[in-house]
């Protein structure tokens, strides 16, 4: 009986991503196709074309401006009922490549016979993501109110960015440091939620029960080491946006002494970061997940 290695895991998940490369990819597409069609009563928000500041400072009065604004509320309806089950139906897909079978199958799809405990398991995970992602909400929510600011509306750019300085004791760079600390510590929760959750539909997908509960320190560990699947792209950005960022920020600062703001234009080095994150984003997200879809197949293997 081997114990399960997150070392073993990654080395399960490189082989299956390797050798099914391009199934991967439109396994991606497809999940990503299946958010897009759960966003698209976004649309809605089109019509009038109000400026979309106003959504904050007084989204009741625009919703009702024109009735069809409300079938933006079918975006977390479509969500719940399409998205969030696919993940199970994913999860048997990734569980399927590692046995050898194609990622990209008619398995991604849900059918009939088991949507419905599908739809309920994902109602009662993402109720408990909720609560873990409430500090970042809290946050969120108050970011627009200090946006929304005043009858006048909302606050131009360089006003935000003035109490940015301020927040910061008059050194943007500490403020924008500040700032950065404390969306850190509020979303810290929610990828600790994401992490704590992961392996569920893996669970389910080998038909299991209680399987990760007791391992999820384990099952943690493996969703944290899949994130090393970023790090090429990490690097690219770091590598090319490192200057670009150390540009702007000191024409921001330049501008809190000198008021006069000219910020540096884009150039190839934001044009190489755009050509990474498409070609190395898409990737780098499925080899993570089947690094967490290799971990609690060894637990099962483990079990038996």
């Amino acid at each position: 009986m081997n114990k399960p290695k997150i070392s073993t895991a990654w080395k399960d998940a490189l082989r299956v991503w390797k050798g099914q490369f391009g199934g991967m990819l439109l396994f991606t597409l497809f999940q990503l196709i299946l958010r897009l069609i759960a966003l698209c009563p976004l649309l809605f928000l089109s019509v009038g074309q109000p400026r979309w500041t106003n959504y904050v400072t007084n989204p009741v009065a625009v919703l009702s401006e024109v009735p069809y604004r409300w079938l933006i509320l079918l975006c977390p309806v479509l969500y719940l009922l399409l998205v969030l089950p696919a993940r199970q139906s994913a999860a048997e897909a990734m569980q399927d490549a590692l046995e050898g079978k194609p990622v990209f199958s008619p398995r991604m799809v849900f059918d009939g016979a088991t949507y419905g405990q599908k739809l309920i398991r994902s109602l009662k995970t993402a109720f408990f993501m909720l609560l873990w992602a409430l500090p970042f909400l809290a946050l969120l929510g108050w970011t627009a109110q200090q946006f929304g600011g005043n009858e006048a509306g909302f606050s131009d750019g360089l006003t935000q960015l003035s109490r940015l300085n301020d927040f910061g004791g008059g050194d943007i760079v500490r403020g924008i440091v500040y700032a950065l600390l404390i969306l850190m510590a509020t979303t810290l929760p929610l990828f600790l939620g994401c992490a704590f959750h992961s392996g569920r539909r893996h669970e389910w997908a080998l038909g299991e029960k209680r399987l990760v509960p007791g391992r999820r320190g384990g099952v943690m560990l493996a969703w944290f080491a899949g994130l090393a699947a970023y790090l090429p792209l990490m690097a690219v950005l770091l590598t090319f946006t490192r200057s670009y960022v150390a540009d702007v920020v000191q024409s921001l600062k330049n501008w809190f002494s000198t008021w006069q703001l000219n910020l540096t234009p884009l150039d190839y080095r934001v044009w190489i970061t755009a050509a990474a994150v498409l070609a190395l984003l898409i990737p780098a997200v499925m080899l993570k997940r089947m690094v967490t879809a290799a971990y609690v197949r060894q637990l099962r293997e483990e079990k038996a």
